[in-house]
């Protein structure tokens, strides 16, 4: 689950690299404001934390983002 999907003509596919082995490959796309600078994907008991690379993608307009960290949720 991620925190938004947007829609609209200022939306760009992002793919997410790096991160855990247990990530899922279907978590790794998703859609997101072209403005948008870090993603934060619900995964397990936490979420995986992502930040955007400084140069966008060529092919489809795909802007890259590199994992950062992960967070635990507090019980």
């Amino acid at each position: 689950m991620r925190e938004s999907s947007p829609v609209g003509t200022d939306v760009v596919e992002a793919i997410l690299k790096g991160g855990p082995d247990s990530f899922p490959i279907e978590l790794r796309t998703c859609r997101v404001s072209r403005e948008t600078d870090r993603i934060k994907v619900l995964h397990g008991n936490g979420y995986e934390h992502f930040e955007r690379e400084p140069v966008e993608a060529v092919t489809n307009d795909a802007v890259i983002f590199r994992w950062t960290y992960q967070t635990r949720i507090a019980e």
